[in-house]
């Protein structure tokens, strides 16, 4: 449903995005160790709408920012890195709050900062492209070598 009224708006998802990590930020800058556990649990299912507003709409602007024949491979990489951090952050976050869980709630907060301003300042929607790619496929560039044993395939073929 969600969807259906994003669509294709790269506008909507520079927004949805930016405010998702504002709200990351706003909710885990509060939490103490300390404090009672229904506002920590109300705190944190914050934090978590925030992720889930902007992870759907980051994964649509990657997704269509990149040239068919690179999707693919770009695509690859970007999901096998949200998976590194699916698997491997809470086992770290779980050893830094032994020593310092507010210490820990404070840098969460400020990489959601961070990727709230990020967003804001990198996603340009409005902006034309002088090419037919924007983000990180301009910078991507895969050189072909004429050295090799196989023959590339082409559609001209």
């Amino acid at each position: 449903m969600t969807g259906k009224k994003i669509g294709s708006s790269k506008n909507l998802m520079k927004w949805l995005i930016f405010s998702g990590y504002v709200f990351v930020f706003a909710s885990l800058i509060f939490i103490q160790a300390d404090q009672k556990l229904w506002l920590m649990l109300s705190l944190m299912t914050v934090a978590g709408i925030g992720i889930g507003t902007s992870l759907p709409c980051l994964d649509s602007l990657i997704t269509e920012g990149i040239e068919k024949e690179e999707r693919g491979t770009i695509t690859s990489i970007y999901s096998s890195m949200r998976y590194i951090g699916v698997a491997a952050g809470p086992p770290v976050v779980a050893l830094l709050m032994k020593g310092a869980p507010n210490f820990v709630y404070i840098t969460l907060a400020g990489f959601g900062a961070i990727a709230a301003i990020v967003a804001l300042i990198t996603i340009k929607p409005n902006e034309p492209n002088k090419d037919e790619t924007n983000g990180l496929a301009k910078r991507v560039t895969f050189k072909e070598t004429t050295n090799s044993l196989f023959k590339p395939i082409t559609d001209k073929e």
